[in-house]
């Protein structure tokens, strides 16, 4: 069991393999297909499935984010609360890596280097990045579409020499939008575990914090 599409989904969100040619319900059915299988393989085996982060990288290793998203929204309502729930998580863990954030077992932390340690604004297009080639399922969602204005406004104001943007920049403004996109917690305050129940709520509350940030840009 390899977690190949995981990983590819960090760098390609857009990457398909297991939803490949076909259409959401498909992807669905396709996505609850493999899991059993993998579920099936747990259970002969010496370790049966136990829904710690291993075997949640297992069960959905070979999924791309489009059959990710076909679990964490529950489509055709072929799965599990936790299912959907670790799904979520998933996505949110290529979201931050893809922005530079470090997001895996804390052992492994101290091989990771920030690519955007020095580099705000280049963080903050990594994540429009990530956005832009999301899933055409997530593109289709509301809050896709404000979080990708919101990161092309505040760049758009920054590469016209604004004033304010450039103050933004050098207080961490676009670091900490593109943390906030991530669901990364800036806060200081909350979980910042994957799999809370906040994972629910995370988008609406990304935007709470956006809007307040940005009141010149909506």
């Amino acid at each position: 069991m390899n977690a190949d599409a995981l990983v590819l989904g960090v760098t390609q969100p857009g990457a398909v393999s297991s939803s490949k040619d076909k259409s959401f319900p498909e992807v669905a059915a396709d996505a609850r297909k493999r899991m059993d299988n993998k579920y099936a393989q747990m259970k002969a085996g010496e370790k049966p499935y136990s829904a710690n982060v291993e075997d949640k990288n297992a069960l959905m290793g070979d999924l791309d984010r489009r059959s990710l998203n076909a679990v964490a929204t529950n489509e055709g309502g072929k799965f599990s609360n936790d299912e959907q729930v670790a799904a979520k998580a998933l996505m949110q863990q290529q979201a931050r890596l893809a922005s530079g954030h470090y997001s895996g077992p804390e052992d492994q932390k101290k091989n990771w280097k920030d690519p955007f340690a020095d580099d705000p604004v280049g963080r903050a297009k990594a994540a429009l990045n990530f956005l832009d080639n999301m899933s055409p399922e997530e593109k289709a969602k509301p809050e896709w579409l404000s979080q990708h204005q919101t990161l092309q406004d505040a760049l758009n104001q920054y590469g016209k020499g604004d004033t304010a943007s450039t103050d933004k920049k050098k207080d961490g403004h676009f670091n900490n939008l593109a943390e906030i996109l991530a669901g990364v917690d800036t806060s200081g305050t909350g979980s910042k575990n994957p799999e809370s129940a906040k994972i629910t709520d995370a988008p609406a509350a990304m935007m709470a914090k956006i809007k307040a940030m940005l009141p010149a840009t909506q």
